[in-house]
């Protein structure tokens, strides 16, 4: 599918939607003990390249929670590929945040985006914590959200683990347990 996409600004929705299957399904194929809850990919409309991209822990002896966040590996990746930033969809599971953090290596993600020239945006789900659609479009962005609903349910499952806090109130959980489950929902998608 990636190699018919045509070259235009603007994907139709099932071509967005199935680059966020693609993202979703990077995040799945990762080794067990590598799996993450948020997603990236960044895919060039006028070369067809793609990366992809998911949060990786940064932790040093200082900090034991530290993260790059997967909209941070993605543009890091799509720079080093010569993706240009003009004609290019940037792809996430859950909209990129906006916030200060003290479990993130590095400024925003809007802020990366922004710096990096990327501005088309197509997501899983819109992070509340962050802020609203409206938000990311005074800052710039060209934001969708997928209509689809098995897409859509995945990444709010997938953001579940952020809201729910589960290492708080259950023992013995596993974060790779967790997504394995959510993610096993992905082959079942059929067509988007």
């Amino acid at each position: 599918m990636i190699e018919q996409l045509r070259y235009e600004s603007d994907l139709k929705e099932e071509e967005k939607d199935f680059l966020l299957y693609q993202t979703l399904l990077h995040l799945k194929n990762l080794p067990y003990g590598e799996k993450s809850v948020v997603g990236a990919s960044i895919y060039d409309i006028e070369t067809q390249r793609i990366v992809y991209a998911n949060s990786v822990s940064a932790n040093d002896e200082r900090n034991d929670n530290l993260w790059y966040h997967a909209e941070y590996m993605a543009v890091k990746l799509a720079l080093e590929g010569l993706i240009n930033p003009s004609k290019a969809i940037v792809i996430t599971t859950l909209s990129p945040c906006i916030n200060e953090s003290s479990y993130r290596a590095h400024e925003s993600c809007t802020d990366i985006l922004l710096e990096a020239g990327f501005r088309n945006i197509h997501t899983g789900m819109i992070d509340r914590r962050q802020a609203t659609l409206d938000k990311y479009k005074q800052l710039g962005f060209d934001m969708t959200v997928t209509q689809d609903p098995k897409l859509s349910k995945i990444c709010s499952e997938l953001d579940s683990f952020f809201n729910e806090k589960p290492s708080n109130h259950l023992q013995n959980f596993n974060k790779q347990d967790f997504l394995e489950d959510i993610l096993k929902e992905l082959p079942n998608l059929g067509t988007v």
